[in-house]
């Protein structure tokens, strides 16, 4: 039987790489981690869901990064190893397992073709991070084997607007408005440490400084304003998990915890399933993600506990302070983490939060059940704006939160789901519930589908389950979403998704419906081409613009936006990386006015073998009317950022990057950016990041050093 496995898995090796051999080879030999055009493609989704230009996206693509470096043994892999991964559905998962079970160890990773749900898409994709070994090395790890495998890092990014931005002049004569201009320096700086001793225990310093803010390294100051430590160990034994100092927690669907990113609606219409990772070290530079404090999780069988406690001070609009000058009442909790202007400064780590939870987990062999619950406390009272949008916002000085979760999967089916329960201060609890199911029905067609209800008055301060207004809460819908691979070389994916809202929003004085639908069918002709069209329409609705009268009613009118999109990738030789994309944008507005507007961009990446630097570069012309029709583009930025600009008006944007290849482990990186605008003499005319020109530079360098 083994030897008719290894004629088998030899077979379909040959067959697989006698197409693809120079390709794959091409591919493997590539050390840094880059993001796939799916990969892509779903960061400038979630961009334009959120609406954030310079989001640090890094903490999503964290594992891939370490996998890029450290290749998971498939044979050696559990559950929870695969599921970190990130890159198989929880059915391929289980279809993996039992096939290893059944048949023993795999004798190479083309043996996955002849395993259930698994496809050449899916196997390519997996190439640059798994490995495939029958005997697994002696795991007993003495001091020598602890050095050999302990790593560091130290990187230094800089970043910098070059032309004069209005809040870096001087203040205009007699003017009283302290916040007409920012305290610091128009300098951006992050300074980075890391050491990690295999996948056991890793300890990290970071500091952190935006635009604007003041850097100072005398007895006054402090120097960055944002500073990140952790210290975070993770064994096989029965401490699981140890997190302290700044750490990140993910559990179930995220209805209750989940205080990292995630992806709602992306390319791969089927992937809306959450998978909690529990506790994680936070390497983000976000200054409002993370939690401060600590964690641990054991392992007791098949039953795995956690417990969390956090305590940290956020930025608040303060709306009260007794005669004393205690903080009695804050207006909004601000979440920019930016200390740039003199108010920013007075609201910086005004409101001190305290959470304490934990998350029991029991694992069967095809079911997952789990519990959360937490408690957030503030330090003064949260009263929100008494307007009529706000009527269900939390208001108060404590939040308790519960739900459960499951994960079941029952030979080509795979529920998931979640429900959890609010309660602030004297008020009755609110619900929310989720609910989903991915049918695997052939290797060549999966759907999904997925019902989210959400009260208005549902409230959880690390809540980030899929949504479309990026909250939980005040939200109904029901999404489906279906991928189809006919042949091996074309993949089809959509989604649509009915959305409701039963209370008021902001600019949306009335419960509105809305509708989104997604469209994408992909070609690979070869290994070295990739070509997809790609549809969006969506429907929503927002109130005309304000009347003269302020006392009357506005109805919310429907307005719509269709992208159209063509993009082309290719490589024509071992060296060299060429795209093109041209995108198209239509929007009609809440008066039913139309805009249109289109972007083409062209890049290049060119890695000569024999030079110690690859160079990137790309054009882009972009022609929309107004922000209502800002079109996003990923575009190549230094190491461990994640660039996704919003382009709106008329010009064009020159981008070029260079990263020297690593020497003696440095490895120093160099972008340069310049936009130019046709339609305006002025750059961001009224606000504090005017420019009085037609161009804005920016510069950005990376230093990276490993030891």
């Amino acid at each position: 039987m083994r030897i008719f496995r290894f004629v088998v898995c030899l077979m379909l090796e040959i067959s697989f790489q006698s197409v693809h051999a120079q390709e794959d080879s091409l591919l493997l030999k590539e050390s840094e981690f880059m993001l796939t055009e799916v990969m892509q493609e779903n960061l400038e989704m979630q961009s334009e869901a959120s609406g954030a230009d310079d989001e640090d996206y890094s903490e999503l693509f964290e594992n891939l990064v370490y996998f890029k470096n450290h290749r998971l043994n498939m044979n050696a892999a559990g559950k929870e190893d695969l599921q970190e991964l990130g890159l198989l559905n929880p059915i391929q998962i289980n279809a993996l397992l039992e096939h290893i079970h059944i048949n023993g160890p795999l004798l190479s990773v083309y043996e996955l073709q002849s395993i259930d749900h698994f496809d050449i898409q899916t196997i390519r994709a997996l190439l640059p991070y798994v490995r495939v070994t029958i005997r697994e090395p002696n795991t007993r790890w003495n001091l020598k084997e602890l050095i050999k495998n302990t790593s560091q890092q130290f990187e230094l990014r800089y970043a910098r607007i070059l032309e004069t931005q209005k809040a870096y002049t001087p203040i205009d004569a007699g003017s009283s408005n302290s916040d007409s201009r920012f305290i610091g320096s128009p300098d951006q700086i992050l300074a980075s440490y890391r050491l990690s001793i295999s996948n056991i225990t890793s300890i990290g310093f970071s500091g952190r400084k935006d635009p604007g803010e003041r850097f100072s390294i005398s007895q006054a100051g402090k120097g960055f304003d944002f500073y990140s430590m952790h210290l975070f160990i993770h064994t096989k034994g029965i401490i699981k998990a140890l997190a302290l100092g700044d750490y990140a927690m993910s559990f179930g669907q995220g209805l209750v915890a989940w205080s990292g990113l995630a992806l709602s609606k992306t390319a791969d219409a089927c992937i809306v399933e959450r998978t909690g990772a529990g506790l994680k070290p936070y390497t983000s530079s976000s200054k409002t993600r993370n939690l401060r404090g600590g964690g641990m999780t054991l392992q007791l069988g098949l039953l795995q506990v956690t417990a969390f406690y956090s305590y940290k001070l956020l930025d608040a609009t303060v709306s009260d302070t007794s005669i004393g000058g205690k903080i009695m009442t804050v207006r909004t909790i601000q979440t920019t983490g930016i200390h740039a202007t003199s108010s920013e400064l007075l609201s910086a780590n005004t409101l001190p939060e305290e959470t304490a939870g934990g998350h029991l987990a029991l694992s069967l062999h095809r079911i997952v059940l789990g519990i959360t619950a937490m408690q957030t406390r503030f330090g003064a009272d949260v009263e929100p704006k008494p307007v009529p949008y706000n009527l269900f916002e939390f208001r108060g000085k404590e939040l308790m939160n519960a739900g459960a979760d499951y994960n079941l999967v029952i030979r080509n089916l795979n529920f998931f789901g979640e429900g959890a329960l609010s309660k602030d201060q004297g008020k009755h609890p609110n619900t929310a519930f989720l609910q989903g199911v991915l049918v695997a029905a052939d290797p060549r067609m999966s759907f999904t589908i997925l019902y989210r209800n959400y009260s208005p008055a549902y409230h959880s301060f690390f809540s980030n389950a899929f949504s479309e207004g990026g909250k939980t809460s005040n939200e109904q819908g029901i999404y489906w979403g279906l991928i189809l691979k006919p042949r091996s070389q074309i993949n089809i994916s959509a989604f649509y998704d009915f959305v409701s809202y039963p209370w008021l929003k902001y600019r949306v004085d009335a419960p509105v419906t809305g509708n989104d639908l997604f469209a994408k069918i992909s070609w690979n002709p070869d290994k070295r081409t990739e070509i997809y069209l790609f549809f969006r329409r969506k429907l929503s609705a927002l109130d005309p613009p304000a009347a003269d009268d302020p006392n009357e009613i506005n109805f919310p009118l429907p307005g719509i936006q269709t992208n159209y999109r063509l993009n082309i990738m290719t490589q024509p030789s071992a060296v060299i990386n060429l795209k093109t994309r041209v995108e198209l944008i239509r929007k009609t507005d809440s008066v039913q006015s139309l805009e249109q507007g289109f972007l083409l961009s062209a890049s290049f990446r060119i890695k000569l073998r024999k030079l110690p630097f690859s160079f990137t570069g790309s054009y882009t012309i972009f022609d929309t009317p107004s922000g209502n029709t800002r079109i996003y583009a990923y575009e190549q930025g230094v190491p461990g950022t994640y660039s996704i600009p919003s382009y709106s008006g008329r010009g064009s944007r020159f981008t070029s990057l260079i990263q020297t290849k690593s020497f003696r482990k440095i490895q120093v990186s160099l972008s340069f950016t310049r936009t130019f605008y046709d339609d305006r003499q002025v750059i961001g005319a009224g606000t504090l990041y005017q420019i009085n020109g037609r161009h804005e530079s920016e510069v950005r360098c990376n230093l990276r050093v490993k030891f």
